[in-house]
């Protein structure tokens, strides 16, 4: 599916105070983020992910709201200093994970 009618679908199912979220590579968010923009969708969330504090992000995680509203942004480090992964990398992935 492209992304103008990934954006039409989500458009038709979101409720008012819904959030539709994707996770796309960093060089395609921007344009991603344009298009939803001018389909009418509000950005409220964007998180750059990095594979450490050294390396420029290389994905993105965008939340987009029906609703006009304040946008939050901030940035994700996968792996701290020592090559573990960080606590904030952590805390968002572990539900999905038996050992972390």
């Amino acid at each position: 599916m492209n992304h103008p009618s990934l954006l039409t679908c989500a458009a038709e199912c979101i409720t008012e105070e819904g959030f539709f979220c994707v996770v796309l590579p960093e060089q395609i968010g921007n344009g991603f983020t344009e298009l939803a923009l001018s389909m009418g969708w509000h950005l409220r969330l964007r998180t750059d992910v990095a594979e450490n504090e050294a390396r420029l992000p290389h994905r993105v995680l965008l939340a987009f709201s029906p609703q006009a509203g304040e946008c939050f942004s901030d940035r994700l480090v996968i792996r701290g200093p020592d090559q573990n992964y960080s606590e904030a990398y952590t805390a968002l992935t572990q539900a999905f994970y038996l050992f972390m």
